[in-house]
């Protein structure tokens, strides 16, 4: 189920690359995903226990392909709006923030996960919370409930998720704060800038 996310992120990536070599300008990329990419994070919201496979696949193919492109964006901004002298510092600035604020998150989303699901399967399961299924694992949580439980218990699950997804959601929405506040610069005009001005053994050492 990840292959679609996946493949999706990859090619936005690569188009994302090739957009940016031919034009020049990596904005109207970075515009794209923060304005696409609730879109598509809206549309997880609407999975459900009986959602079609191919529905699934769909919606997380078109995830990973607005997240993918405008991941490289803050990147090449500051590699065309820097001098070679400073670009490396804000570059691992950012390569910081891409490792941290997923670190972050996770940490954030579990605790609403954990938090909500007592609530939300004590409404459809009887005798079930989040310390019961703590105790008797996924596993052995369909022996225990029966058919007709399970089936309560997993629009429970539903329901969760669900509540966890806005998260993400609100995320996607306010990345258009950074991608409007990027600058209109040329990567063409900059690489000239930096090819014209240093050798290349000094560009590999900077």
């Amino acid at each position: 189920m990840m292959l679609s996310l996946a493949g999706g992120f990859l090619i936005g990536m690569l188009l994302q690359g090739a957009g940016t070599t031919v034009f020049g300008y990596q904005k109207p990329f970075a515009l794209m995903g923060s304005l696409l990419l609730p879109i598509a994070s809206g549309l997880i919201t609407e999975w459900h226990v009986d959602t079609e496979v191919a529905k699934s696949i769909a919606y997380s193919a078109l995830v990973g392909f607005e997240a993918g492109i405008g991941h490289q964006s803050p990147q090449v901004t500051v590699q065309a709006a820097l001098s070679p002298s400073n670009a490396p510092l804000d570059l691992s600035v950012i390569i910081s923030a891409n490792n941290f604020g997923p670190a972050m998150f996770i940490s954030i989303v579990q605790v609403t996960f954990t938090s909500q699901l007592g609530v939300n399967l004590r409404d459809v399961a009887t005798g079930l919370d989040a310390f019961s299924i703590e105790n008797f694992g996924l596993t052995e949580l369909k022996a225990h409930l029966g058919p007709e439980q399970l089936q309560k218990a997993l629009q429970g699950f539903d329901k969760n998720l669900v509540q966890t997804w806005y998260l993400a959601v609100a995320l996607c929405c306010a990345t258009i704060i950074g991608s409007a506040s990027m600058e209109w610069r040329s990567v063409k005009h900059k690489r000239s800038q930096w090819f014209g001005g240093i050798g290349c053994a000094d560009l590999c050492l900077r």
